[in-house]
């Protein structure tokens, strides 16, 4: 995630699977809670059903990873805009 912002405060991933007696197809999920400057507060989840294999575990975790990346691209993208109008409505010295 730092490839695409560098000014994270913060990145915290959970990963949970909830554990029903008995019964197959338990969905694990994920989520990403990232703080960025000045005042960004972005969260990622996504949720995967366990068929007995790693991958639902795996494909949770990159999807999850890939739609932090979108909305740190998104942040970024605003911030640079916003710095840009910022420095265009300056007068000329």
């Amino acid at each position: 995630l730092d490839k695409f912002c560098d000014h994270i405060n913060r990145c915290d991933v959970a990963i949970e699977q909830r554990n029903h007696a008995h019964q197959k197809g338990n969905p694990y999920h994920v989520r990403i809670d990232v703080t960025v400057r000045p005042r960004h507060e972005l969260v990622a989840r996504e949720e995967q059903m366990d068929n007995g294999s790693h991958a639902p575990l795996a494909k949770a975790i990159h999807d999850a990873f890939k739609t932090m990346e979108r909305e740190l691209r998104r942040v970024v993208d605003k911030q640079r805009r916003d710095v840009k109008t910022h420095a265009d409505t300056r007068s000329p010295k």
